[in-house]
């Protein structure tokens, strides 16, 4: 997806042992970005390889579920609907247009191909499962349809450090089954599968996944954005996910994501075009599955 884009990758050092960097990827485009990312998505049945039943039928399916996506965005006149914030975002085609930048960034391929119904209703647990060589890469995904300044991005972080360590007494694993099936149906790499097999085993202790060597996790946000100061994203880190003012004294709850022993690889920020709009996505794939792909 992101060849058809000019792109800029950035870092920041932020030198915490909770988080060494953060990057992100700006991407722009001359022409209309819609088409061209309902393009890409589609283009050779992309889309299919991210599906653990990829047969050429579920385009259709993909097709319904889009539709039905639009539906809650839009009125039958294509006006906007009233909507709550949180209802707009996706947790699933957006996460597929970072893929890619994924892909580019970490050299990584996907471990956890998603079910059909991830796509109707994206289930509670670990977003996305990438692989590389022995390593495993988890990311828990924040979309937004609207851009984000850089404290809003920084908050990003904090909630995805707590969705990926922090809710309930155990990380959700069910996607981790899915992950040693597709190891085996496609001769991966046995290592992979002991990595798997160490994070069921110790899904009720985050310091030990934290710990285990060839496990990494990340956050992933995706957003439209424009202007971006490296230092104002650097200082809203620290004081919105490095330094707890949530808590009182020292935080000494596991359950929390500035608990010191809390950390996650890197925080990466793949940045659309300030005109994407998903309700505007949504029809342009409609429309490029109707012609017959």
């Amino acid at each position: 997806m992101i060849k058809n884009f000019n792109r800029s990758h950035s870092k920041v050092t932020i030198g915490n042992g909770k988080l060494q960097e953060f990057r992100y990827c700006s991407l722009t485009f001359v022409g209309d970005v819609h088409e061209v990312l309902a393009d890409s998505l589609i283009e050779n049945n992309k889309i299919l390889k991210y599906l653990k039943d990829n047969q050429i039928d579920n385009l259709e399916f993909i097709k319904t579920s889009v539709l039905d996506k639009l539906a809650k965005l839009v009125d039958e006149k294509g006006l906007p609907k009233k909507v709550a914030g949180y209802q707009k975002n996706d947790g699933v085609f957006m996460n597929f247009l970072s893929f890619g930048v994924l892909e580019e960034i970490y050299d990584v391929a996907p471990l956890y191909l998603l079910q059909r119904s991830d796509v109707e209703n994206p289930k509670f647990g670990l977003d996305s499962i990438f692989f590389k060589d022995d390593e495993v890469f988890v990311f828990e995904f924040k979309s937004s349809i609207n851009k984000l300044d850089e404290k809003a991005v920084a908050k990003n972080i904090r909630e995805g450090v707590n969705s990926l360590f922090c809710k309930g007494d155990r990380i959700k694993t069910a996607s981790l089954f899915d992950c040693k099936t597709n190891i085996k149906n496609n001769n991966l790499n046995s290592k992979i599968g002991e990595v798997i097999d160490n994070f069921i085993d110790n899904r009720s202790d985050a310091l030990a996944l934290i710990n285990q060597q060839g496990l990494k996790f990340n956050v992933c946000i995706i957003s439209p954005n424009d202007v971006f100061s490296e230092d104002e994203i650097k200082n809203h880190i620290i004081s919105e996910y490095i330094k707890c003012k949530k808590c009182v004294g020292e935080c000494k709850s596991i359950k929390c994501p500035s608990h010191k022993d809390i950390k996650i690889l890197e925080a990466v920020h793949v940045q659309l075009p300030t005109e994407f709009k998903l309700e505007k996505l949504y029809e342009k794939l409609i429309a490029r599955l109707s012609d017959g792909n």
